[in-house]
């Protein structure tokens, strides 16, 4: 065997002392070809390679897996406006998408679709909450526009009529501007913080939870809990109607109030001509046996017309045609 890198002698060296290299190296390269086995000296020599992966059988599609997806591990209950990490905010929802949720997850991945189209809209809103047993029945013009989050509140309901508020997300130290009527209005215009009493007395949720767009995220978030209980019912309407408009319904009812559900009911109404979501109704589970469902809060969203264009203005109390005081 011939190794030139190895026998080449350096310059100047006698033909004695190249034959005595000579005669080393070859006992240096015996001595070494003794000690290792010949497969792993030619081993040596390759150009190490990294192991194979081994391939992996691509997954069956969720209509094909032999056992369906475990339920998610239950979870506390969370206000609306929860901050925790919702599906609508990167879950994946395909878990979902077998079983008793299948449809309504579907549909309202549509309707999400539609939503996300939509940057501003004017309607007319009407919402009944259980406020520490007591049912408050409100109903008021809104303007909603998405980035940043504003609200315009004009009161029509009569207890409340002509009373203004404005909320910019970011904006006014992120407080309520409120201008009351009668008597309340001497104290000119109020810069209320979201929890402040007087404003959690006549609502369940903080003004931050309002609009269409909530409708879906909050039943997002619910859809861990309700695929929690194994008894879960979802029924769908597809003939609906709410007043005079044409509606996809589903109702979502859970038997049994167990740790973790928010709601006993949850009724959805989605314009079947948009899959916007116009009309949510919550209940509570009843009270004692053999009793009606407790209503918790109910939300109708009517005379709806989006992406109308709202400006800043729209959201300041001095827009000339705002009664807020100058």
């Amino acid at each position: 065997m011939r190794h030139p890198s190895i026998l080449r002698p350096p310059k100047g060296l006698t033909s004695g002392r190249l034959r005595s290299s000579r005669s080393l190296a070859l006992l240096l390269v015996t001595a070494l070809l003794g000690l290792f086995p010949a497969d792993f000296a030619a081993a040596q020599q390759r150009r190490p390679t990294q192991p194979a992966r081994p391939k992996r059988s691509p997954a069956p599609p969720a209509d094909e897996a032999d056992t369906p997806p475990s339920p998610p591990v239950r979870q506390a209950r969370n206000s609306v406006s929860g901050g925790g990490r919702s599906a609508a905010e990167g879950d994946d929802l395909s878990r979902y998408l077998n079983g008793p949720l299948a449809k309504l997850v579907a549909y309202c991945q549509e309707s999400k679709t539609e939503l996300d189209q939509i940057d501003d809209y004017t309607a007319i809103f009407v919402r009944k909450e259980m406020v520490k047993r007591r049912l408050v029945q409100q109903k008021m013009e809104m303007k909603v526009r998405r980035k940043p989050f504003s609200v315009y509140f004009h009161f029509l309901s009569p207890d409340e009529a002509g009373r203004e508020v404005i909320y910019i997300d970011g904006a006014n130290r992120n407080q309520l501007l409120v201008h009351e009527v009668g008597l309340k209005a001497l104290a000119g215009t109020l810069s209320l913080p979201l929890n402040d009493p007087r404003v959690l007395a006549e609502s369940r949720h903080p003004i931050t939870s309002v609009g269409i767009h909530n409708i879906i995220k909050v039943a997002f978030e619910n859809f861990p809990k309700d695929a929690s209980d194994e008894n879960v019912q979802v029924k769908k309407y597809p003939s609906a109607k709410l007043n005079d408009v044409e509606c996809v319904a589903f109702v979502i009812r859970h038997p049994d109030p167990l740790p973790g559900l928010p709601y006993h009911e949850t009724h959805l109404y989605f314009d079947s001509a948009t899959k916007i979501p116009i009309h949510v109704k919550r209940f509570d589970w009843p009270r004692r046996a053999g009793e009606k469902p407790v209503l918790l809060e109910e939300y109708t969203y009517e005379r709806m017309r989006v992406n109308v264009g709202l400006k800043n203005i729209d959201f300041d109390p001095r827009n000339p045609r705002y009664q807020f005081p100058r």
